[in-house]
C-alpha cells in the first residue's frame, strides 16, 4: 500500500510538472469536452480522498446526477487539487464540504474548509505558480510533497472550460473555493 501510494503521488507530481511546462510554453492545457455525469465524477473523487484520508470528514452535497459537457480527467483532476488542498490545509478535525449546483446555465461547486484563514494577501496570489501556504511561519518547506502548482493547474484547466475559480476566507464561513463551469 506504502508502495502504491507514493508510486500514485509521484505519478501526480510528474503529471503537474507536465501541465506546468505546457502552460509555460505557450500551448495550454488540452481539454477534450464530451457529455457526462458530473455529479457521479464528484462522487467518486471525494470517495478516493476519503479513502486515502480516512481520518478526515469529507462531505458531498448537491444531485446525484448532472449531466454536463466537460473533459472527465481534467475536471478530477481539479476536484482532486482543490479538495485535497482544502483536506491538507483544513482544520484536521473540521470537515470538509463540498457542495455541486446548477444554476443559470452553470455548475458550481464549491469546496470549504475549517482553519486558519488565508491571509488577504495571499489570496491574490494563490493561483499563481509556485505559491504554498504553510500552515505556519516555520513550515516554508513542508514535507507533504506540493510542489505548489496545483491550484495554478486547476485555474488553467477551469480557463480552458470556459469557467472560473475563486477563493475567500472569511471569519467564522472559513475558506470556500468556488469553481463555475458553463453547462455546455
Amino acid at each position: 500500500t506504502r508502495i502504491f501510494n507514493s508510486g500514485q503521488r509521484m505519478t501526480k507530481l510528474i503529471n503537474d510538472l507536465i501541465d506546468f511546462t505546457r502552460t509555460h510554453l505557450g500551448s495550454g492545457l488540452p481539454v477534450r469536452p464530451k457529455a457526462g455525469d458530473i455529479g457521479q465524477l464528484c462522487a467518486n473523487v471525494v470517495d478516493e480522498l476519503r479513502t486515502y484520508h480516512p481520518e478526515r470528514v469529507v462531505r458531498l452535497s448537491g444531485p446525484n446526477t448532472l449531466m454536463a459537457s466537460f473533459d472527465s480527467d481534467r475536471i478530477a483532476q481539479v476536484l482532486s487539487n482543490v479538495i485535497g488542498n482544502a483536506i491538507q490545509y483544513g482544520a484536521s478535525d473540521g470537515a470538509v464540504a463540498v457542495s455541486l449546483d446548477e444554476a443559470d446555465g452553470a455548475i458550481i461547486i464549491t469546496v470549504n474548509n475549517q482553519g486558519a484563514l488565508i491571509e488577504p494577501k495571499k489570496l491574490g496570489t494563490i493561483f499563481e505558480p509556485l505559491v504554498r501556504l504553510a500552515r505556519n511561519d516555520t513550515e516554508e518547506y513542508p514535507a507533504h510533497g506540493s510542489l505548489g502548482i496545483g491550484l495554478f493547474i486547476a485555474r488553467e484547466i477551469i480557463q480552458a472550460h470556459g469557467g472560473s475559480i475563486t477563493v475567500e476566507s472569511v471569519d467564522g464561513a472559513g475558506t470556500t473555493f468556488t469553481i463555475r463551469l458553463p453547462l455546455r
